[in-house]
């Protein structure tokens, strides 16, 4: 992989497992174990968004990439034409926050080994707020969800193993500037869903007119068996409820 960290192999490499080295002419081969699975943080995303009183919410955000992931996304993006990316990232942000329409967008890739891939945009989007009378206004999910659910538990019961072939790990902060007098009505300090598929914690704070919202979400690579399905679908199932949850803004 171009440009992809020193040291490091791909995840499905790592974790010390046996490995030929392959030797310069004449020589023989050599033995070896490749480095330790570590873990490593992931993707991490920042949204500043701006929430009108008629519902109209604009917003700035920026996703960091790091390790072999930001080589992959870096090759992948240096192979579309700049109108191809835009399509592709406002088709991204639209299955978020429908109706999205993207303003601008900005690459930072260095051209160097292990070097992260940053991602900025802005958008807009209309009537994103939802007026319920004349003091509450409903918002759907301000940051990305992960939507476990829809991507892995399609059955309802499993016969044969379900494989998580990569890790998937991301950390969310986001803070939403609201109109004036419109505060979140239930502001949740702390949100989690635990167990041995996973982790995944959220935290609102209102802080005047400012609501911060900080998740962050792992769930290594694994292999979940038939008998285990369940306690991975409860798992998925509480983190997209956690994420999805609706938000209400009231004006006292």
């Amino acid at each position: 992989m171009r440009y992809g960290p020193f040291g490091e192999l791909p995840e499905l490499a790592m974790g010390g497992r046996e490995a030929w080295l392959l030797p310069e002419p004449g020589l023989p081969l050599q033995k070896v174990q490749t480095p330790p699975l570590k873990e490593t943080p992931g993707k991490e995303v920042k949204l500043a968004l701006n929430l009108a009183e008629d519902g109209t919410l604009s917003g700035q955000g920026e996703e960091t990439y790091s390790g072999f992931e930001a080589a992959q996304i870096a090759e992948a993006f240096n192979q579309l034409s700049a109108e191809s990316r835009n399509q592709a990232l406002q088709g991204a942000v639209a299955r978020y926050f429908g109706g999205a329409s993207l303003s601008s967008v900005k690459l930072e890739n260095q051209e160097q080994v292990g070097a992260p891939f940053v991602l900025r945009y802005e958008f807009t989007v209309p009537r994103f707020g939802r007026m319920e009378g004349g003091q509450r206004m409903a918002l759907g999910p301000l940051t990305f969800p992960a939507q476990l659910g829809r991507r892995f538990v399609q059955l309802s019961t499993r016969r044969t193993p379900l494989y998580i072939d990569t890790t998937e790990a991301s950390r969310t902060q986001v803070t939403l500037s609201m109109p004036k007098g419109w505060k979140l009505a239930d502001p949740q300090a702390s949100l989690e869903a635990n167990n041995a598929f996973g982790r995944f914690t959220r935290s609102e704070k209102q802080d005047g007119s400012t609501l911060s919202v900080t998740e962050s979400l792992r769930v290594p690579r694994n292999r979940v068996m038939p008998g285990q399905y369940e306690l991975f679908s409860g798992f998925t199932g509480d983190v997209d409820l956690i994420q999805t949850r609706e938000l209400v803004l009231v004006k006292p």
